[in-house]
């Protein structure tokens, strides 16, 4: 009833609506009745993953129901803003040692 409403109302008003909906930690995927009615409606989902080490958010195509997937989009908290990264952050594996001799 709340996804037909929802449906009505954006068509009615040609609007989006966003939402947030959280997944599990073992299998990553949408938690309760909700997220299950809500992956099987969502036009698209996107997966946002936080990197602790380097303050920077990935932006990724999970599922997309009217385009081919994109590239990731990195983005980062420059101090007043939100601002788009150009590349990845560097893992701790490609990321040089303190210790390595250049």
């Amino acid at each position: 009833m709340i996804i037909n409403w929802l449906k009505k109302i954006t068509a009615e008003y040609s609007v989006l609506i966003i939402g947030v909906i959280h997944t599990g930690k073992k299998d990553n995927h949408t938690l309760g009745h909700f997220g299950s009615m809500v992956d099987r409606y969502a036009q698209s989902v996107l997966e946002v993953v936080k990197d602790r080490e380097n303050n920077v958010y990935s932006l990724s195509a999970k599922y997309l129901r009217s385009a081919a997937d994109f590239d990731p989009v990195y983005i980062q908290w420059d101090g007043s803003k939100y601002v788009q990264c150009s590349t990845p952050p560097p893992t701790k594996e490609s990321a040089p040692s303190r210790n390595s001799r250049r």
